[in-house]
């Protein structure tokens, strides 16, 4: 008996030992795979197979899997899948940081500290001087991390690509009142 069948039968069952016996023989493999490749640290791979694994039993109980597929390679590109996706939410993550870095501090070295608190205080400022909507949205990306799906869902749009629209707009509002705040305030001194 081929082990997708055992391990679907033993779900049946309410059984898992053979599911099981998979998880352990596999956990080293995919975890060592994705250190090897630099796609995760040791903890991180535990993570992702542990997610991994709750994926692939989910696919087998919904007969997503066929039944002629490779198990182990199949968990594997689902472990995969999962590091690439971190990856890319962990360089969005710093892609956010570095927008909002550059409107809150100017390249000049020169700055000091009073100033570059100013800068944060009137980009502060600025973000006071936005809607209520066009703040929630700003508030919700850069400081709370949701995703544009997220906040389609929370504040009522039709979709991510609305939402995403959305903030543009209001992210350049921000961005333009800042730096006329910005402008006013090293004129004055």
């Amino acid at each position: 008996m081929k082990v997708l069948d055992k391990i679907r039968r033993e779900l049946q069952e309410e059984k898992q030992t053979t599911l099981m016996d998979f998880y352990i023989n596999q956990l080293h493999r995919c975890q060592n795979y994705l250190v090897k490749r630099g796609m995760a640290n040791r903890e991180d791979a535990k993570d992702i197979y542990a997610d991994a694994f709750l994926i692939f039993r989910k696919n087998i109980i919904t007969d997503k899997l066929k039944p002629n597929s490779n198990l182990k390679s199949y968990l594997l590109g689902i472990c995969m899948n999962l590091a690439r996706s971190k990856y890319r939410q962990k360089q969005n993550k710093n892609s956010r940081v570095a927008e909002v870095r550059s409107l809150l501090y100017e390249t000049n070295p020169k700055n000091t500290r009073k100033e570059s608190e100013e800068v944060l205080n009137l980009c502060i400022k600025a973000l006071d001087s936005i809607e209520p909507k066009g703040r929630r949205i700003l508030e919700l990306f850069y400081f709370e991390k949701y995703s544009m799906s997220e906040i389609a869902d929370e504040l009522g749009y039709t979709s991510s690509d609305a939402a995403k629209t959305a903030k543009y707009r209001v992210y350049k509002k921000w961005i333009l009142e800042a730096n006329k705040l910005r402008t006013q305030y090293f004129e004055s001194i």
